[in-house]
């Protein structure tokens, strides 16, 4: 695919990646996501809003040349917090000036950032001189009109604008979640506080979008649920989606299909727990983009998310564009679990039965049949493909 030329009577879309709690794996996400989209011949704006807790471009230099003007360049870079703290002091600020290029090799498209802001010491002392609300309570010259000039500039600059939010409830999240976005990517794992507090954000957000002055419309939100472990555990991971489909619903049915359910998006759309991509600030779509042939990879994942975003959330597209083969080793590899889950538990059951049987023996056989009954292994069986499926050994009482 050649570069896609922008000017083709689409607007681009600004997306928010955003979560309520930290550590769901947000900004690794948004990286290789990005990553992907520029390499498919796409131009691409990240932009660093974790204000607090900056370094979205460390993926990116951890694969550039420590010696190269590239490296350099990114490293030193200004970014948000120098353009608002300029933006407050009267100064006339082109936010095109602290944008950087990402120069990956073999991108059809192309890759910018704008960075959280230069470091060192200014850097919070900047942080702490920005007020946001009296930035937008401006009678002349608030930040109101000024960002909504920034978000057209940016629809006609790029294809995809993708932005790292801060987590929670705060003000520069509200910018992130209300002002900017077409489409709000909302990250949580399988938990409570990480669920409910993205769907309060959500209709928190919602709500206020419509009172935002300028004519926009509804907000979309997309599910992710990340750092899955349904590789470990089936159950307890098919229980939390069933959880996730029922209480964000709502937020699927506002671009699925009729005939996809949250249920079906879940088996597809989703990011799993690998240990081996936890430590350091990885790309697995740069270091392995061969992983994307295995349905269960980290990359896979990644390929599946960024396909959904350039089509715009056009489900079918998603089901064409990805490897028809591909997709079914995915439905193949969750039926294998939730079919050897089936059976362990069959087992188990059986098993269970004979342990009762037992109770008529002596106290030292029951004490016996007691401390067996805990005896109780789980083994991961690894495919060729990288998938894995449960077996049970179960309970063992003849020795």
């Amino acid at each position: 695919m050649s570069t896609r030329d922008h000017n083709d009577g689409k607007d681009g879309i600004v997306c928010t990646f955003y979560s309520y709690k930290g550590g769901v794996g947000r900004s690794m996400a948004l990286a290789n996501v990005a990553a992907l989209l520029a390499g498919d011949g796409y131009k691409v704006l990240i932009v660093d809003w974790d204000l607090e807790a900056p370094g979205l471009h460390k993926y990116f230099t951890t694969y550039l040349d420590e010696e190269a003007d590239e490296y350099r360049s990114l490293v030193d870079a200004q970014g948000v917090v120098d353009w608002i703290h300029a933006f407050k002091h009267g100064k006339d600020v082109d936010w095109r000036s602290y944008t950087t290029p990402i120069g990956f090799p073999g991108l059809l498209g192309s890759l910018d950032i704008i960075k959280a802001g230069a470091s060192g010491a200014q850097y919070a002392l900047k942080l702490g001189e920005i007020n946001w609300i009296d930035l937008f309570v401006r009678e002349k010259g608030g930040l109101g009109p000024y960002f909504e000039k920034v978000r057209s500039e940016w629809m006609e600059s790029y294809d995809f604008v993708l932005i790292d939010s801060r987590t929670g409830v705060s003000d520069a999240g509200g910018i992130c979640t209300v002002v900017f976005p077409d489409l709000l990517l909302v990250f949580f794992t399988s938990n409570e506080q990480s669920i409910q507090g993205c769907v309060s954000v959500v209709e928190m957000a919602r709500d206020r979008r419509q009172e935002w002055p300028a004519e926009r419309g509804q907000l979309i939100a997309l599910p992710v649920l990340t750092r899955d472990e349904v590789n470990a555990e089936y159950l307890q991971s098919s229980q939390w989606r069933d959880y996730v489909a029922r209480v964000m619903k709502r937020f699927y049915d506002d671009w699925l299909p009729r005939a996809v359910d949250a249920s079906e998006a879940l088996r597809r759309l989703y990011v799993p727990y690998q240990a081996y991509w936890a430590f350091g600030e990885r790309m697995p779509v740069v270091e392995r983009p061969e992983d994307m042939r295995d349905p269960a990879s980290l990359s896979a994942a990644y390929r599946r998310l960024a396909t959904l975003i350039g089509s715009r959330l056009d489900w079918e597209s998603l089901e064409v564009a990805v490897d028809a083969s591909e997709m079914q080793r995915l439905r193949g590899h969750l039926d294998l679990l939730e079919t050897t889950v089936r059976e362990r538990d069959e087992k188990i059951s059986q098993e269970e039965q004979q342990i009762t049987d037992l109770t008529g023996k002596t106290s030292r056989q029951k004490k016996k049949t007691r401390k067996l009954k805990r005896r109780t292994v789980l083994l991961g069986m690894g495919g060729s493909a990288g998938a894995m499926a449960f077996g049970a050994i179960g309970y063992y009482l003849g020795l």
